[in-house]
């Protein structure tokens, strides 16, 4: 016999990473999670720090200012 642990209350899916979820009425679970969510990340091959990943807040931006010839 079955035991319930939980109910779900709304499934939201995320496909483009620091920017707004998206409630979904149904879901598409497969062994790569749910359709349509993310499913690329840049990887840093030369980070030892344990978190790999390439996120924004890493990455090095140009300062402000002019553009000169």
């Amino acid at each position: 016999m079955p035991i319930e642990i939980g109910q779900v209350e709304a499934i939201f899916r995320y496909p483009v990473k620091s920017m707004g979820g998206e409630r979904l009425e149904v879901a598409q679970l497969g062994w790569h999670g749910l359709e349509g969510d993310r499913r690329r990340a840049f990887r840093r091959i030369d980070d030892r720090s344990g978190f790999p990943w390439l996120t924004a807040s890493k990455v090095r931006r140009p300062r402000k200012g002019n553009v000169s010839d």
